[in-house]
């Protein structure tokens, strides 16, 4: 099958001249304009390669060009210039994805050494982009069965573990006579233990509240103090290992009733302290809440390891940890900065992360509130 080449120029006798010439080795197609040339590309395209005079009436050449790009991203664009339009071509070719500039007058055995490179290239754009649907493709049937894993694996998992909670709470109930205080303080530690890991568990469902399949919760109107309220009381359990202070400071702001995801915002909050205190050894952690012109500011700051700037813009993948999980000095499963990636996408939010190696960390996010009524 012969390569397909598309030529735009308003000269007639440079569009008669070109098919002659070529139309043993080519499929050779012409347009007498810029207008004409985006028709033929909708019509008639895909071409190999698109080659366009820069002086025409109307649309010039690298107008034309910059157009065609939403046409035909794969074509290979050539404008044809002359000596006085240098310049102007070399600002179309950084702005317009033009491949290269040729001067006129061209010879004929110019053209075609010019039109077999830019086939090409061509060419390998189209292997580029086939390779490219291909792993798009692989990555989303990879994803699909890591998702059934998830299912399968989680399911597996609590339902021993409902078991275990809830023979824990029918022991502490003395229905089979009497335990000891040591007992009852084991017993609790294990109810403890398997809440932990049911959190765990729950933070890799698709059924839960942050997960892209699951119909988020609905939100909730409720006072900037009693969202604080609601904040501390979901992470009252969340604290730092001995010799490590925790403190949240909530800055004033007026009692009015907001309205805001509460579910998705404690889980964002949870998670980033619970990630804070794993992560610090010495030093403080601190939650920062505020209102500030229509927005929920939730800063989470701590002194610990830090992350690397390398690991920085992975940090909210999904199973990634900023040490190797090989020689991790820290239990987890890197779910939990993934989850408030997901839970801050819901809410409408933005996040970002200020850190350095040894030099502690701080998230900062922004929440969307919608103001419902002034509080009585």
């Amino acid at each position: 099958m012969r390569s397909r080449v598309l030529f735009v120029d308003d000269e007639p006798d440079f569009l008669a001249a070109v098919r002659t010439e070529l139309r043993r080795e080519y499929e050779v197609h012409v347009a007498g304009s810029g207008e004409e040339g985006l028709a033929a590309l909708q019509a008639h395209g895909p071409f190999d390669v698109v080659i366009s005079d820069m002086r025409m009436p109307g649309m010039d050449g690298a107008e034309f060009l910059r157009r065609s790009v939403r046409i035909a991203p794969d074509s290979v664009r050539i404008l044809l210039t002359g000596h006085s339009d240098q310049e102007s071509a070399i600002g179309a070719v950084n702005e317009g994805r033009i491949s290269k500039y040729l001067t006129k007058p061209l010879p004929a055995s110019r053209l075609r050494g010019e039109l077999r490179e830019a086939v090409l290239e061509y060419r390998r754009r189209c292997q580029l982009t086939e390779y490219s649907a291909h792993l798009l493709g692989e990555i989303q049937a990879v994803q699909r069965l890591q998702r059934e894993i998830l299912d399968n694996v989680s399911h597996e998992l609590r339902t021993p573990l409902t078991i275990i909670r809830g023979s824990c709470e029918l022991l502490q109930t003395s229905a089979f006579g009497a335990i000891s205080e040591p007992q009852s303080e084991l017993l609790q530690a294990i109810d403890e233990a398997s809440l932990r890991l049911g959190r765990l568990i729950e933070s890799s469902l698709e059924g839960s509240p942050f997960a892209e399949s699951a119909d988020p919760p609905p939100d909730t109107s409720i006072s900037y103090s009693g969202l604080v309220r609601a904040l501390k009381s979901a992470c009252a359990d969340v604290s730092p290992i001995d010799g490590v202070t925790f403190r949240w400071e909530v800055r004033p702001a007026p009692e009015e009733v907001i309205t805001t995801n509460l579910v998705l915002l404690a889980v964002v909050a949870r998670n980033l302290i619970e990630n804070a205190c794993k992560f610090t050894q010495q030093g403080s952690v601190a939650a920062v809440v505020e209102l500030d012109s229509g927005e929920l500011r939730l800063s989470v700051e701590d002194t610990g390891i830090g992350i690397p700037t390398t690991a920085r813009e992975r940090v909210f993948d999904r199973f990634r940890q900023s040490d190797s999980l090989s020689t991790s000095r820290f239990c987890g499963g890197g779910l939990g900065l993934y989850v408030v990636r997901q839970a801050v996408d819901r809410l409408g939010g933005t996040i970002a992360v200020e850190s350095g190696t040894d030099r502690g960390t701080c998230f900062r996010l922004s929440i969307p509130l919608t103001r419902a009524a002034a509080a009585a």
